[in-house]
């Protein structure tokens, strides 16, 4: 394989995309040839009918298709010992199981699965080539949110993985599958000028109306409301774009740790002014008590 761009990667769906050249390679001694001065040749995309080839298909594909602009884009080259190259472009869509606890600090693995889909391991066998890299990629292919940390390949077998139906009773079959592992890292930029520093502003903002008076009750109460209508716009509002899991995020806990600083200092004014008013409350009636316990004694 030899991919030419990757992505876009959807957290939300759990799919990435990528366009490449896909090739196949296998020894058909049907086709062996003798001529002199010819060891190979390369056949036009029609003749590709009339040869055997192996079915092959992305096991956790979702929707791919090959490139037909302005023709076909595949060939067949054959060499003078039977050997055969098959080429062809593809966009490949495929899905990738997302661990999102620690979103946006996570690091995910999307796997790509290559297996035939009618012949079983006892037919045919999967082998990535010998060559230092079986998948290339090509130079400056960059992903918005990621890094593409590193690409591994390894073979394994598919027993249990496929079941096919024969004679009206299922048989379990060994089917050769190898598989091509993208690590990828995502990159916090976007996230930390979006959400983590416009966020640790705000909580910063509310922290101002510690050294406001507290007899300056509009002063503080506006300033309160404003810091938590607006943490609950920057950091609930715009979840539509978000993974959408069942489980807590890191940049979740993150959030609801800075609207409940916000909502702390509401609260916390809120106590000190009933403190206030209960204080000078005590005062009076101990005052009033006190007056009153004077004209008492005059009195007497």
């Amino acid at each position: 394989m030899y991919i030419k761009s990757i992505g876009p990667v959807s957290e939300t769906d759990e799919w990435y995309a990528m366009d490449c050249y896909f090739r196949q390679k296998w020894f058909d001694s049907r086709l062996r040839f003798n001529l002199t001065g010819l060891d190979e040749f390369s056949m036009n995309w029609l003749f590709l009918e009339r040869v055997w080839k192996p079915d092959t298909f992305f096991m956790n594909g979702k929707k791919s298709y090959l490139h037909r602009i302005t023709v076909p884009n595949k060939f067949l080259r054959i060499r003078s010992d039977g050997f055969l190259t098959y080429s062809m472009r593809l966009t490949i869509k495929a899905s990738c199981k997302m661990h999102l606890r620690k979103f946006p600090l996570d690091s995910q693995n999307c796997p790509l699965m290559i297996g035939s889909y009618g012949y079983s391991a006892a037919d045919v066998i999967y082998e990535w080539p010998d060559s230092l890299e079986p998948v290339g990629l090509e130079p400056g292919v960059s992903l918005a949110q990621y890094d593409l940390v590193n690409i591994t390949t390894d073979t394994e077998n598919a027993r249990d993985q496929l079941r096919v139906r024969r004679a009206d009773r299922r048989i379990a079959e060994d089917f050769s599958v190898i598989r091509v592992n993208f690590h990828l890292k995502r990159m916090t930029g976007y996230f930390m000028l979006q959400v983590y520093v416009p966020c640790t502003l705000i909580v910063s903002c509310s922290w101002v109306s510690f050294w406001i008076d507290p007899d300056a009750v509009p002063a503080r109460v506006s300033l309160g409301v404003t810091t938590v209508l607006s943490m609950t716009t920057m950091g609930f509002g715009g979840r539509a774009q978000m993974p959408k899991v069942s489980y807590r995020m890191a940049l979740d806990w993150f959030v609801i740790l800075c609207f409940s600083f916000v909502f702390a200092v509401m609260v916390e004014y809120a106590a000190i002014n009933f403190i206030d008013t209960i204080t000078e409350d005590l005062k009076k009636i101990i005052s009033e008590r006190k007056k009153q316990a004077q004209k008492e004694k005059v009195s007497i």
